[in-house]
């Protein structure tokens, strides 16, 4: 008999759809459980159909109810497993799955999914303006590293025509959730050693030959546990499409169910898993069970984005069911609290966002002035992510200071070379007051309250972060106490160990 499985995006959707279409899909997904290949081939009424001009044969279609069609990847290898990916309205769905090509990668043996014509297109069009630009994103890796990575040939013409990192963002949807990943950390630093152990180890399975073949679709839909959800009977499949979704945002599975409710840890621990493994679920029960060991535990749960924490406080409300618990648990983002803590010291200074066009243009003429070999963007994130985040205050400081993750090591001269660039900058940034200064980044030393001075945070949780500012994960654990400090940050499919909150975090 065929098995089942059901894309992570599947589920984003289902909770929205019109009862109509919802006992539509339960109708035709249990289909998928009764009847032979054969059968589902000649069903009627479930009318599994390839599209003609579809970019990959094997996507079909199903019908839902008269309006609304469910795409479906259907196996060519005789592994009988069916793989529903979309619930769209008619011409929706056509659309979208003739645009559609489904892959494995050829690092994690993962199921990838991309919008190959989206791709195609775009990709004269930026490779004309990649021709003029002074500098590419990627340069410095080469199509073996990136190979070797699991970038592949479909998506690689499109990479080397990427010139920052706003561009790389704008494929997010485009590209293969692995890839994509792949290609924001080496964006942000990491060395390809970095990325193949953060990124690709973790979800390659150990059993794995170098250079070996990439497997069947079953194989490869079962390499894919944070993105794609195999259905092992009826019951499990009515189980599936009746739980309220609200219900699976706080489930835990076993696994996920002994790192959350782990007595304690040692120290910060770091949770890792792909994207979708449940990271988020982890993080709430954990702080559930944290408030559980005391009555008086205050807990401090951070993230990236307002929104991000708008759906961890409506999640932790689910999960606790009580106005008690959530009182004690202070949900916001890492960029807010730390503007929170300056403002209880005094005026907060203004502040430069990552991508400020003057500060760009600065660096641009200081590069120039000096005749340096780099561009801005590496000035800037030198500056940022090793200079501010290190505190760094003097060039023998810089010199001597620790360059982990930010690729291409800087001999003596050269970092000679930047820490001109740096004084110069700051001397700048100092006459218009409309920047960070490496003085000014740590801030006075009793900003951030010290456990001796008594804390009202007993423990920090950080949810799906990218830091990778010592600075910045000192301070969050200078809010907490040592001995109940636990941090669920990355990824529930792997064992958790101690780690050090400033170490990269994914």
């Amino acid at each position: 008999m065929p098995q089942l499985a059901f894309a992570a995006d599947f589920f984003d959707e289902y909770e929205n759809l019109e009862k109509t279409v919802k006992q539509g899909v339960r109708e035709a997904m249990a289909k998928f459980q009764k009847l032979t290949a054969a059968e589902l081939t000649a069903d009627k009424g479930l009318h599994l159909e390839q599209l003609e001009s579809a970019r990959d044969p094997r996507i079909r279609t199903i019908r839902v109810t008269r309006f609304w069609r469910g795409v479906v990847l259907a196996p060519d290898d005789g592994s009988g497993t069916y793989l529903l990916l979309k619930v769209l309205q008619h011409d929706k769905a056509t659309s979208w799955a003739r645009k559609r090509v489904i892959s494995v990668n050829t690092a994690t043996r993962g199921l990838e999914i991309r919008n190959v014509e989206a791709i195609e297109q775009l990709t004269p069009v930026l490779r004309k303006a990649a021709d003029k630009a002074p500098a590419l994103l990627f340069a410095d890796h080469s199509d073996t590293v990136l190979r070797d990575l699991g970038i592949d040939d479909g998506v690689l013409p499109a990479v080397r025509t990427i010139t920052d990192k706003p561009q790389l963002e704008a494929f997010a949807t485009l590209f293969p959730e692995d890839q994509f990943e792949v290609l924001q950390y080496l964006a942000e630093g990491f060395t390809p050693d970095e990325v193949w152990q953060q990124v690709v180890a973790i979800r390659r399975p150990a059993d794995v030959a170098a250079g070996g073949p990439t497997g069947d679709l079953a194989t490869a839909i079962t390499n894919t546990p944070s993105r794609i959800t195999l259905v092992s009977g009826p019951d499990e499949l009515q189980d599936i499409l009746t739980k309220p979704f609200d219900a699976w945002r706080i489930f835990l599975h076993p696994s996920q169910r002994r790192i959350a409710y782990r007595p304690s840890y040692s120290g910060a621990a770091q949770v890792s898993g792909g994207p979708g493994t449940g990271k988020t679920v982890v993080a709430l029960h954990r702080v559930r069970h944290l408030l559980d060991q005391s009555d008086d535990a205050r807990i401090l749960l951070t993230t990236f984005t307002n929104a991000l924490a708008d759906s961890l406080r409506d999640s932790l409300a689910l999960l606790l069911g009580d106005s008690e618990g959530l009182d004690r648990v202070d949900v916001t983002t890492v960029n807010a609290l730390a503007r929170r803590v300056v403002a209880d010291h005094g005026p907060v200074p203004k502040l430069v966002s990552d991508n400020d066009y003057h500060t760009r243009k600065r660096w641009q003429r200081i590069a120039k002035r000096l005749d340096l070999p780099w561009n801005e963007h590496f000035l800037d994130l030198e500056f940022r992510h090793l200079v501010l985040a290190q505190g760094i205050g003097s060039e023998e400081e810089y010199l001597s200071a620790s360059r982990a993750g930010r690729g291409a090591a800087l001999r003596t001269p050269r970092r000679v070379e930047v820490w001109r660039a740096v004084a110069e900058f700051e001397g700048s940034s100092k006459r218009t007051a409309s920047a960070p200064t490496s003085s000014s980044a740590s801030g006075p030393p009793n900003y951030w309250p010290r456990r001796d001075r008594g804390t009202a945070t007993s423990s920090w949780t950080k949810h799906r972060t990218y830091i990778r500012r010592s600075g910045a994960c000192s301070a969050m654990q200078s809010l907490s106490s040592p001995t109940t400090c636990s941090s669920p940050v990355t990824r529930t499919n792997a064992s958790t160990t101690p780690a050090c909150p400033c170490a990269p975090w994914a």
